[in-house]
């Protein structure tokens, strides 16, 4: 072969092999998209600095020292988290640690299970991720309820976003909305990227209600600070509150929890979904800040969801419990020592719950509860399954008068009468 001819076969070879290479970046490139939510400057924090593909993502100031960032991708995510300096004075006159010191060259990023190995740098912390799901990136011995955090919720891409035009729909755009919702029968509440419902939704004697999209609900109303009043079943008194409502969808939204409260209450409530949704309930109190829970009802799904809250991630009731609570506690709440008073047993049934691939931390308390005082409760065909307890609350002794467990179910004091059966608890980890 002549000279010519061997240096065009290796320059064709050159070109093919650098087309290919131009074809696969492009191709990953397309594959591998993210897209960050905004946030509204009002609840904007600049204590952490994050990228997402080379992409800045605004983070969202929850509660006490609680973040998050959130965004949409496909394929691989490449993310960069940079801690800032806070210069904020703390309510107990301590200062909050150097930027320089915070990570200690060691971050975390949780559930343990997904296997991400991120790489410190100073302020920096660099990984990748490729599957949705939420995330905790955290300094070594993070567990305390007042330990600082940042959480990122990586979501699949939206589908069945509903049209703006649709006279069955609300529609919040992006940008803080002061207002309260109240929902009816076929009714959708939108939240788009970027919006933030700054108050609570209320369904009522409804059915067939579906809330959506990739908004925030934050919630701070006007519940007292000293005693336990988040078991009343009231419009306005929850992030959101449902009584007599079946077939409930919730896809995607994030309910920031900062009252005294329980975060999504449910009474009579039957068939309803919850997807990918995140609980995030925090107080100094750090007390009755409940995930979700039912005053019967049940038929209940729940998966590939988070909750860091300050109290259980799940409870149930019976039906009427609320009446018993308004009695028994005396004001008191879970405080030890509080007067108690004797009542009738309530009544109730509470049947089907299937929660997985979900993402668990209550800072006191249990992941699900079964049941309080005085209470004839029946509950049934209870499925917990594939699912991660990041932190357990290491003072539920001082806080709840009681320690702490991964699953409970109460004998009730007095005369009530309690019946629990067919439960399922399979790979939980922790």
């Amino acid at each position: 072969m002549k000279r010519e001819e061997t240096m065009k076969t290796y320059i064709t070879r050159m070109f093919v092999s650098v087309v290919a290479l131009v074809a696969n970046t492009i191709a990953h490139a397309a594959e591998s998209q993210a897209t960050s939510h905004p946030v509204p400057w009002e609840f904007a924090s600049d204590r952490y600095s994050v990228s997402v593909n080379g992409q800045p993502a605004t983070v969202f100031f929850a509660s006490m020292n609680l973040h998050f960032a959130s965004f949409d991708f496909t394929g691989r995510a490449d993310v960069q988290v940079t801690i800032n300096e806070n210069d904020y004075n703390r309510h107990d006159g301590k200062t909050y640690l150097k930027a320089a010191d915070f990570w200690q060259n060691n971050a975390v990023v949780r559930p343990l299970s997904r296997g991400i190995q991120p790489k410190t740098d100073g302020r920096k912390v660099t990984f990748s991720i490729t599957q949705p799901g939420q995330y905790a990136i955290e300094r070594p011995g993070t567990g305390g309820f007042e330990d600082e955090v940042l959480f990122l919720f990586a979501n699949p891409p939206e589908k069945n976003i509903p049209r703006k035009d649709d006279p069955k729909v609300v529609w919040l755009g992006a940008g803080t909305h002061q207002r309260s919702v109240d929902l009816t029968s076929g009714q959708t509440l939108y939240l788009a990227p970027g919006a933030v419902l700054y108050g609570a939704i209320n369904v009522w004697d409804a059915v067939n209600v579906r809330i959506c999209g990739r908004g925030v609900a934050v919630y701070n109303g006007p519940n007292s600070r000293n005693v336990d009043s988040g078991w009343m079943s009231r419009p306005n008194w929850h992030p959101l509150t449902t009584h007599n409502v079946k077939g409930l969808t919730v896809e995607g939204v994030t309910f920031v929890n900062r009252a005294r409260t329980w975060s999504l209450q449910f009474r009579r409530t039957t068939d309803s979904v919850f997807d990918n949704i995140k609980v995030i309930a925090s107080t100094p109190e750090n007390l009755n800040c409940d995930g979700m829970d039912w005053y019967g009802g049940g038929r209940a799904t729940v998966r590939d969801s988070f909750f860091r809250v300050a109290d259980d991630c799940f409870a149930v009731q019976s039906e009427d419990a609320s009446i018993a609570l308004r009695v028994d506690r005396g004001g008191g709440g879970h405080l030890p020592g509080a007067p108690q008073k004797k009542t009738p047993p309530t009544r109730g049934e509470f049947s089907g719950l299937i929660v997985e691939r979900c993402v668990f931390w209550p800072t006191v308390a249990n992941i699900f509860r079964a049941g309080w005082n005085n209470q004839s409760l029946t509950t049934r065909d209870v499925t917990i399954r594939d699912c991660d307890v990041i932190h357990m609350g290491r003072n539920s002794k001082q806080w709840m008068g009681a320690d702490w467990a991964l699953f409970t179910t109460v004998i009730p004091q007095g005369t009530g009468v309690c019946e629990h059966r067919d439960y399922l608890f399979e790979n939980i980890r922790y």
